[in-house]
């Protein structure tokens, strides 16, 4: 027996919609920091920078440890990638990395906090892709770890 496409679509649908209902956006999250836009800077451009940008950041907020945070006090968080630069040569692959990442009150949207990571990585000159990757992971690490501290400010 062959399915209809047209149920196909409603299916999915159905399963999107129960997916974004038991999301924990969608259900009233009690985490501290939400993860808001994520954008790059004029510098840098493509798909793939984009999204691999988004998930690190994603990632490394998911790891940050917010539980002394108090419950009164939610903040969303946006990170901007000002500049990803990657040059190969002879004899290495070299990147360079700057994220910026500002923490807004979640009510109201005030400006709490502007962060700043940075980070160079050096790979082989076959591995440019690799180096590039590992100084972005490194950069929003590098600022991700200041979030805490700025919270308690």
């Amino acid at each position: 027996m062959s399915e209809h496409p047209r149920s196909r679509a409603v299916i999915r649908a159905a399963l999107i919609a129960a997916a974004l209902t038991l999301s924990p956006a969608a259900s009233g999250s009690t985490a501290p920091v939400a993860l808001g836009r994520t954008t790059l800077g004029a510098e840098t451009r493509g798909a793939e920078a984009r999204d691999a940008f988004r998930g690190v950041v994603a990632h490394e907020l998911d790891e940050l440890a917010l539980e002394r945070v108090r419950a009164s006090d939610r903040f969303v968080l946006s990170a901007t990638l000002m500049r990803l630069e990657v040059t190969a040569r002879d004899d290495e692959a070299e990147a360079t990395c700057v994220v910026s990442v500002t923490l807004s009150r979640a009510r109201g949207g005030a400006l709490h906090a502007i962060i700043r990571g940075r980070a160079r990585a050096v790979d082989a000159p076959s591995r440019s892709r690799d180096a590039g990757l590992a100084a972005l992971t490194h950069a929003v690490r590098s600022a991700m770890r200041q979030v805490p501290e700025a919270i308690r400010r």
